[in-house]
């Protein structure tokens, strides 16, 4: 299986890029929409705890379609139903993922898994991808990372086997390390290889450090994990820079390509900036006004000059590709 996490994919996109590097704003690639700030977990490390609090509102169908017509008519390839909040949370969500298979717009899934439950067969073929945040291998563990206020650990993982058994969609399950969950990698990698889930992520947590030892029996766990017939793809060798917010690349280009809008219409330049000062709102206007706008980029100018006003970003691996491959030439592209 080739591994759809991999940020080298940025690569297909040469067009975009070079336009976002000369500081032309290109058609973006992915759109994250919040439908919902709502949440029935209370995880421990949430990022968003104060920006839900002051935004605590689900997305009406009518700026629904709105987003996602416009998402289409703007050049988006792909929206991806995240949070913020728990995107099932929204009594919309079929109705969302029905909208953009009409616009034939690809649509994914982030979720707690919760409310796995409640989608239709229909949409989760169409979804690309239906990605679950487990971060745990046992019902203790869960119970006191996660504090779920709907079904328990064991429910989740059972409707989670029930969906891989039909074989619909890719189901990626999300692991982030924690001091109080890491010893439980490989049960959780076994448990899921039993269950032919398509893959197992993990990552380390943003601002959450181990310990030497701990990061070396993380490491170890790792290596088990390897042995299994799941894939599972990591990105914990990169956890110093990452929950260190160390940049290792010189100017951020990703945020040229993949916008936010939150639940209330508020738009951002990508997902790690929910909060942020928002470049405009698709209630009063469309969303090929707001992207690349005056106020757009006065925001990507100040960020540019305070690089770190952004957070421990998730997409810092894309732009050291771009800068490898782009700016730098480490390649050597005319030689093949």
């Amino acid at each position: 299986m080739i591994n759809p996490i991999n940020p080298i994919k940025v690569l297909c996109y040469k067009e975009r890029i070079e336009s976002a590097i000369e500081g032309i704003f290109p058609k973006p690639i992915t759109l994250g929409l919040d439908i919902s700030n709502f949440c029935n977990d209370d995880c421990e490390w949430c990022l968003y705890r104060k920006y839900k609090k002051e935004h605590n509102v689900n997305m009406p169908i009518e700026l629904i379609k709105k987003a996602i017509v416009e998402a289409k008519e703007l050049g988006i390839l792909g929206i991806c139903f995240s949070g913020g909040g728990e995107p099932l949370m929204n009594e919309y969500f079929n109705s969302a993922i029905m909208i953009c298979k009409k616009n034939k717009i690809a649509a994914s899934l982030n979720t707690n898994g919760d409310k796995l439950n409640e989608i239709s067969d229909e949409v989760i073929s169409y979804l690309t991808y239906i990605r679950i945040s487990l971060d745990a291998g046992s019902y203790s563990t869960h119970l006191r990372l996660h504090h779920p206020s709907g079904i328990n650990f064991k429910q989740r993982l059972q409707i989670i086997e029930k969906i891989c058994k039909k074989k619909l969609t890719i189901i990626g399950i999300g692991f982030l390390v924690h001091p109080l969950n890491y010893k439980e990698i490989y049960k959780i990698a076994k448990i899921l290889d039993s269950m032919n889930c398509s893959y197992l992520q993990i990552r380390p947590l943003k601002n959450i450090i181990l310990s030497k030892d701990e990061k070396n029996k993380v490491f170890t766990l790792l290596e088990k994990t390897k042995k299994l017939k799941m894939p599972v793809y990591e990105s914990f060798s990169k956890m110093d820079n990452t929950i260190q917010n160390k940049r290792s690349f010189e100017k951020c280009y990703m945020r040229y390509l993949v916008p936010n809008i939150g639940p209330d219409g508020y738009v951002y330049s990508c997902c790690e900036l929910r909060g942020f000062e928002p470049i405009g709102n698709i209630r009063d206007h469309h969303l090929k006004d707001i992207w690349g706008s005056t106020k757009h980029k006065i925001i990507l100018k100040y960020l540019d000059r305070y690089p770190n006003s952004c957070p421990a970003c998730k997409y810092a691996a894309g732009n050291e590709i771009i800068e490898k491959f782009f700016i730098n030439n480490l390649a050597h592209k005319e030689f093949l």
